[in-house]
């Protein structure tokens, strides 16, 4: 993830499942937690939201997608792929 990602536990989010994820960040970084019955409130006042989140589902879906596809790559491809999904591409090494 980068500047500016919106990050989810997708099943407590969405589900309302307790969940055991937490976030562990490199570097210090400022979080701002929206709780789903405000997400709620806010499509109920602003139906133009909606738009917006599904923009950012497509995103996310699609870079989801893509780190699927380097998964299926063996090493080599890996390190040779110019279609990095992670943000910096000694990321990898952790696949090798």
């Amino acid at each position: 993830m980068s500047d500016g990602d919106v990050i989810i536990a997708i099943e407590s989010f969405f589900m309302q499942h307790r969940s055991r994820e937490r976030l562990i960040t490199l570097e210090k970084t400022e979080c701002i937690a929206l709780h789903v019955e405000d997400l709620h409130i806010l499509r109920e006042k602003h139906p133009s939201f909606n738009f917006v989140e599904l923009m950012l589902t497509r995103h996310y879906y699609q870079q989801a997608f893509n780190r699927t596809k380097c998964l299926r790559k063996d090493a080599k491809g890996k390190y040779q792929s110019k279609d990095h999904p992670l943000p910096h591409p000694f990321m990898y090494l952790a696949a090798f």
